[in-house]
């Protein structure tokens, strides 16, 4: 089979699907890509039909798609005598798929293709990954080199809350789309919460057992998510400039407010049961560019911070740029971190550095306490954070 080499891991069953756009907008769902049953000529549009399905617990919705003649596309998938001309799904007239009729839920989407008394339905599938940063999706990595349009998530009702876009600061309160593609879905408990779109195709997703109070979440640009996790309880200002991602993981706690900024398509990680304390600040980017006089060229570039699980954050802490932190460590109090850390560790120091191994903490506050007894061995083994640090 003439397919590419890069591209002959997604023959699945025979099926070869390989998406060339996903968008939602104004409520409605813009989908297209190439679709054939190996083996099978399609030279008519009549050779071939192509259905979208949204699949759930709950039940399934079944909408049908048109075709289109893309030659420059679908022509280097020939083979023998085999043609796929007509093997390009999109919507009708490329006007969009309604998803007014769609229940809230999470759905797995799947692309039925019938073609010679032969039907086969398979997950969506593509290597083009940006296509698949749309707030409302949730991709999955694949050991073949190519993703899975895993799960399509709607978690607003299309038929109403899709509300003009409004670039001043809104309460959080209710689930809505607006016209722009910003999407907002707030925890149960949200108080004193703000938000701002500057931009469009934007996503803020709380779970709804999250305590969200005295949060600011400011989005200057396009095309950015914002994940919060189960019972978090976060206090303080988040800004995004264009297509980055903060992610927050479950559990994870703030004292009083944390500063996060994250611009340059980069990533804040922040893994589950994390613990800041208070004037924290968390930076993928230095605010400003900086160059060398010499040869003009940019010195401080954005880059992703991670930040592993159960990982307490001491008063006045900075991190920086580029900065990964193993789980189960601890940032001594106003130390300004840039670098890599392993796990089990203290990191203290103007800039940070490792000044102990081999510990691990616990979230009882002293003042609380009237005693705290040691670990036996016993105990020790059962900790789920309890480990030594890593060579890194």
């Amino acid at each position: 089979m003439n397919i590419p080499k890069h591209f002959s891991t997604k023959l699945i069953d025979n099926t070869f699907i390989n998406l060339e756009t996903f968008l939602i907008k104004d409520g409605k769902l813009f989908i297209s890509g190439i679709g054939f049953i190996q083996g099978i000529n399609v030279r008519e549009y009549g050779d071939i039909d192509y259905k979208l399905v949204l699949k759930n617990e709950s039940g399934q919705y079944i909408k049908q798609l048109a075709k289109l003649n893309k030659p420059e596309i679908t022509e280097k998938y020939a083979e023998n005598n085999i043609k796929y001309d007509k093997c390009f799904f999109t919507t009708f007239q490329e006007n969009g798929l309604a998803l007014t009729d769609v229940s809230l839920g999470t759905y797995e989407l799947y692309l039925v293709i019938s073609a010679g008394g032969v039907s086969k339905q398979q997950k969506i599938r593509t290597e083009k990954s940006a296509l698949l940063q749309h707030p409302f999706v949730v991709d999955t990595d694949l050991n073949d080199g190519c993703k899975v349009l895993d799960k399509l998530i709607i978690s607003t009702n299309f038929t109403k809350n899709i509300i003009p876009h409004n670039r001043s600061k809104q309460v959080v309160a209710e689930p809505f789309l607006d016209t722009a593609g910003n999407n907002l879905v707030p925890a149960k408990q949200s108080t004193n919460c703000f938000v701002r779109f500057q931009g469009k195709n934007n996503s803020i997703q709380m779970d709804p057992d999250a305590n969200i109070k005295n949060l600011f979440i400011e989005i200057l640009g396009d095309n950015n998510q914002v994940r919060i996790g189960k019972n978090v309880s976060l206090h303080g200002a988040v800004r995004l400039g264009h297509n980055c991602e903060v992610s927050i993981g479950d559990h994870t706690s703030s004292t009083n407010p944390v500063y996060v900024t994250c611009a340059e398509g980069t990533k804040l990680i922040i893994g589950n049961d994390c613990m800041f304390s208070t004037n924290n600040q968390i930076r993928t980017d230095d605010s400003h560019p900086i160059y060398d006089v010499n040869s003009g060229r940019r010195i401080n570039p954005s880059r992703d911070i991670v930040i592993g699980d159960h990982v307490w954050i001491g008063y006045g802490v900075t991190i920086s740029a580029g900065t990964q932190i193993g789980s189960g460590s601890v940032v001594g109090a106003y130390s300004f971190v840039r670098n890599q850390f392993p796990n089990n560790c203290v990191i203290a120091g103007v800039p940070a550095r490792v000044v102990k191994k081999d510990v691990f903490w616990e979230r009882p506050l002293l003042l609380n306490s009237q005693e705290v007894t040691d670990f036996t061995l016993e105990e020790l083994s059962e900790k789920a954070y309890c480990q030594q640090t890593e060579d890194y």
